[in-house]
């Protein structure tokens, strides 16, 4: 009822944010709300929304579960709806302080931000995690952890060697971090996934 009288009340003057991908095999059964599937509320709401933010990578791309062999059909926004404008911000979790930003930067703006070719907002996605890391002069000396727990990772050298996509993501999570504690993957001792 919330959400019909929102409708109603704010046509075109509200912005959706879904979370997690929608399955769209078989009519979409493996994600019900209140007996309707996730594909069906997004189908009735997005036509009304001001723009849509898709928030986490299922949302933004389908995530781990849009992965071969996808059982259940699961897409990212973008792929269901086409004539709106969409955000991403992806990530698991998504960081906090980009979602809120797009959200302040279209109310106080009366637009969205800078997206790049992701539809990712370029504030949050424009530069890459190597080049914002703490660890990056370990990378440039050529320091590298060759095993977690080993002492070249215990002494905080560079994690490319163990994964790390840090030098190929575009994330602002080295600056902007998690937690109200200052905690990112990379600071904990953990490389970036992507």
């Amino acid at each position: 009822d919330v959400l019909k009288e929102t409708i109603e009340k704010y046509d075109g003057k509200f912005i959706c944010v879904v979370e997690g991908a929608i399955p769209t095999k078989d009519n979409g059964i493996y994600c019900k709300i209140g007996n309707r599937t996730a594909m069906d509320i997004l189908a009735d709401t997005a036509p009304h929304a001001a723009a849509i933010i898709a928030i986490g990578s299922c949302a933004s791309f389908g995530g781990i579960q849009a992965a071969d062999p996808n059982p259940t059909g699961a897409v990212g926004v973008r792929d269901l709806v086409k004539n709106k404008p969409i955000v991403n911000i992806p990530g698991c979790p998504p960081n906090p302080i980009s979602f809120l930003g797009t959200v302040l930067n279209y109310f106080t703006y009366n637009k969205l931000p800078a997206l790049d070719k992701l539809g990712r907002p370029m504030f949050a996605y424009g530069r890459k995690i190597h080049d914002q890391c703490e660890r990056r002069p370990h990378f440039d000396e050529g320091r590298f952890v060759e095993q977690f727990g080993d002492d070249k990772h215990k002494q905080g050298y560079c994690l490319y060697k163990v994964g790390c996509k840090g030098p190929e993501t575009f994330s602002n999570c080295p600056v902007v971090r998690f937690c109200d504690v200052g905690a990112w993957p990379v600071g904990v001792g953990h490389g970036c996934i992507g």
